[in-house]
């Protein structure tokens, strides 16, 4: 089911010993399936002026593991490379079967 390998990838902000923050970009590979955007939610979010390009599914494990906090506010990746290109996820949910999908531009 899930053969292709994406990059879920997320900024960690973090302060040294001398109190001078840095930004370091960390990533996790994960199994996806991938999917095309639907109809409905293609044209509904173009509206709003999101193109979502691509949709991909993953374990709910996989996505919780990009979980971390930002200004005591949980995140999670906010960009996804597959085949050789980096997608901005625009836009996740849980669907059945203890999965994810994550819909980028």
């Amino acid at each position: 089911m899930f053969k292709d390998v994406a990059k879920l990838k997320y900024i960690v902000h973090s302060a040294d010993a001398d109190g001078i923050s840095t930004e370091t970009l960390t990533s996790y590979d994960v199994y996806v399936e991938k999917k095309s955007v639907k109809g409905v939610e293609f044209y509904a979010s173009m509206q709003t002026g999101i193109r979502p390009s691509i949709v991909f599914k993953l374990r709910n494990e996989d996505w919780e593991t990009t979980r971390h906090i930002v200004n005591a506010k949980a995140v999670y990746a906010e960009l996804v490379e597959y085949d050789s290109a980096t997608y901005k996820i625009v836009r996740e949910y849980t669907v059945g079967d203890g999965m994810t999908e994550i819909v980028c531009e």
